[in-house]
């Protein structure tokens, strides 16, 4: 398993080449609710690196409740047991979807970008287990947000009317005006990078568009022959359009 495939609900991208191997299965993202719900467990005991054992029949999380940091959640995986990875679940997220890597004989450290809210650790012992089979061993891990880092990539609406468009920019041009000049985009409006300040990101046009307080429009795009080749997810009665 040599390349992280991220499928958003809008958009399927594969990066090749990761550092870290590591798969991660149709993550469709995080509903506002839930990452509000998740950023109101302040617990100052919460840690700074969730470490988890995956021992033979059990997973032990030595760390119930980590926070994000601005680089995403930190783990740390010892796999006495001998399990083949580790699949990740996030409450927010669709049956069946899950987050995961392998595992070596050495504790193997990963960041995530999963917001604030409960996620069940599964210790899989071949690479086609998930945390929803039968013998699988699990537990619970709950990530909060207390600095409130994390951007949800979900719409307040859901998916959204999603649609294509070009705008003619110079290629030193920052994405940042090129968002705005799309129609229905107010100058008012807060334009955010999902995840954490500090995730992986895709490129440069990567926002979420935010209009009092709720996320009603995701740019994400290319650049190339002039233009910016964008996919948009708007809301519908946001006035963004094509």
């Amino acid at each position: 398993m040599l390349s992280r495939t991220v499928t958003f609900s809008a958009v399927l991208i594969v990066l090749v080449g990761c550092a870290q191997e590591r798969t991660t299965w149709t993550q469709a993202g995080q509903s506002q609710a839930s990452a509000s719900a998740g950023s109101s467990l302040t617990d100052d005991s919460a840690a700074d690196v969730a470490h988890v054992v995956c021992e033979k029949d059990a997973v032990s999380v030595k760390d119930q409740v980590v926070r994000g940091r601005r680089d995403g959640v930190h783990l740390l995986v010892e796999n006495p047991g001998g399990a083949w990875g580790v699949d990740l679940h996030h409450e927010s997220w669709a049956y069946g979807t899950g987050e995961g890597f392998k595992l070596s004989d050495e504790a193997t450290p990963d960041t995530s970008a999963m917001g604030p809210g409960t996620v069940t650790v599964a210790c899989g012992p071949t690479a086609h287990s998930s945390y929803y089979d039968s013998g699988v061993p699990t537990a619970t891990l709950t990530i909060v947000d207390p600095a409130g880092l994390y951007v949800p990539w979900e719409l307040a609406c859901g998916f959204g009317d999603q649609f294509r468009m070009t705008i003619a920019a110079g290629e030193e041009e920052d994405p940042v005006p090129v968002v705005r000049r799309v129609p229905g985009v107010m100058s008012t409006d807060d334009l955010k990078r999902p995840k954490y300040p500090d995730s992986p990101r895709y490129g440069p046009m990567e926002f979420i568009v935010f209009r009092d307080g709720q996320g009603l429009a995701r740019f994400m795009g290319s650049y190339y022959d002039g233009e910016w080749h964008l996919l948009i997810n708007a809301c519908p009665g946001s006035g963004i359009h094509k």
